[in-house]
């Protein structure tokens, strides 16, 4: 934490960062990654953040986040550098299906319906010829 905190070259915080973020992962402390690598101006840095911040979706359950995480290393021209982009696909592909958020439940129905005394009542309007 001394050298992220510390007067050093940006490089090396941001080395010092990741080497700390993916030491969180290893001891299931994945939302302090997150909360850690989130927002950061990363500049070359930024696969390598992408990486680990999408192990950290992954390891939360956020799915779709961790597949966008992925996609923009893969996207992302100056990855070839800094991060495995093979290792970073089998990662996406190995991700789950992305379930669809389930439907949000109506309030259920008021007081206001009415009562079951008002309810239709059917007649029976068919004439007999005595009537006529």
């Amino acid at each position: 934490l001394g050298v992220i905190n510390g007067k050093v070259g940006d490089k090396l915080k941001h080395v010092a960062r990741l080497r700390l973020a993916r030491i969180y992962l290893y001891q299931d402390k994945a939302q302090e990654v997150v909360d850690m690598l989130s927002g950061e101006d990363v500049g070359a840095f930024a696969a390598a953040y992408g990486e680990v911040l999408g192990d950290a979706y992954t390891a939360l359950g956020r799915v779709a986040l961790a597949q966008d995480e992925y996609q923009k290393v893969l996207m992302d021209p100056l990855s070839q550098g800094t991060v495995d982009p093979q290792i970073v696909q089998w990662k996406a592909l190995d991700l789950p299906e992305v379930q669809p958020e389930p439907p949000v439940e109506s309030e259920p129905e008021s007081d206001t319906a009415e009562p079951e005394s008002a309810a239709t009542v059917e007649v029976d309007e068919t004439v007999t010829e005595e009537n006529e």
